[in-house]
């Protein structure tokens, strides 16, 4: 019995996936979650909605050892961070009580990126995120070595920028942005950290350690999906939970020492006082 050829052919190859097609496919789903999104009227409305449907669409993609949250930072000395949109962290190394009406407060030794979610991009909301950013910078991540033989823990912590357990990268998700022109302008000032801007339906654009400047890919519906593999990429690629644990006894000492050190200005503050009394009385 005769075959015909290209029947034989299609038995002798695997299928290949056309990536042009399945990425505008899943940028196209995507972009129709969010025509819907802008149909709520409403000043905060929309961008709450969109920033919920991105956070649930890195849900979906992300494997699940990974958190992803609305939320604020901090450090084992009580520094505090801004609110982030999006925090990306190990999900195993985020303490559940501290949350609150569906935000997050993270530990920053448990962070791995930050994403900005906007409407719109302009000059103030992108100086505002840059500026959050670089005060991370000031934060200090300190873990435990899983083997000495790998990796030895510094003393006075890792800063936000560190190597060794992985730099904290952040982006920027935005629905309208400036023109290409305005927009390169726009990106002279940048922070350590920052890798990309995904303009949904319209471009992304990249900064990568090795780059001496932003690329812009115009790739229309395919941008978003693309920055989605391009999160999976850095938060996968960084190997810090397999050499180093987070080292929380620094949270609880430090908690401990301030609790101790208001009781005894309570308690400091409680014995001057009875001592005023008591003089007043002997002087009557």
């Amino acid at each position: 019995m005769m075959f015909p050829v290209k029947q034989l052919l299609s038995q002798c190859f695997m299928d290949r996936i056309n990536y042009t097609k399945f990425l505008e496919a899943v940028g196209a789903e995507f972009q129709a979650r969010i025509s819907k999104a802008k149909y709520y009227k409403h000043p905060t409305g929309v961008g709450d909605a969109l920033e919920d449907i991105v956070r649930e669409y890195l849900r979906q993609i992300l494997p699940e050892r990974f958190s992803v949250d609305r939320g604020k930072i901090f450090d084992s000395e009580g520094r505090l961070s801004r609110e982030f949109d999006i925090i990306i962290s190990e999900r195993f190394d985020v303490v559940p009580m501290m949350a609150l009406a569906g935000r997050r407060i993270i530990p920053v030794e448990a962070v791995y990126g930050v994403i900005e979610v906007k409407s719109r991009l302009d000059l103030n909301n992108y100086n505002s995120f840059i500026q959050a950013v670089e005060q991370l910078d000031e934060m200090r991540r300190f873990y435990k070595s899983v083997d000495n033989s790998l990796v030895h823990s510094k003393e006075e912590g890792y800063s936000a920028q560190d190597n060794v357990p992985g730099k904290l990268w952040s982006g920027i998700i935005t629905f309208n942005a400036l023109q290409r022109k305005t927009l390169r302008a726009l990106l002279q000032k940048f922070c350590e950290g920052l890798v990309f801007i995904c303009i949904p339906h319209r471009e992304l654009v990249l900064y990568w350690p090795n780059d001496t400047d932003f690329i812009h890919y115009p790739l229309k519906l395919k941008s978003l999906p693309l920055a989605v593999w391009l999160i999976l990429e850095l938060t996968t690629n960084n190997l810090r939970s397999r050499k180093l644990m987070p080292d929380f006894s620094r949270y609880r000492s430090n908690m401990l020492k301030k609790i101790i050190g208001e009781t005894s200005d309570k308690l400091r503050l409680k014995r001057n006082t009875n001592k005023k009394g008591q003089r007043l009385k002997s002087s009557k």
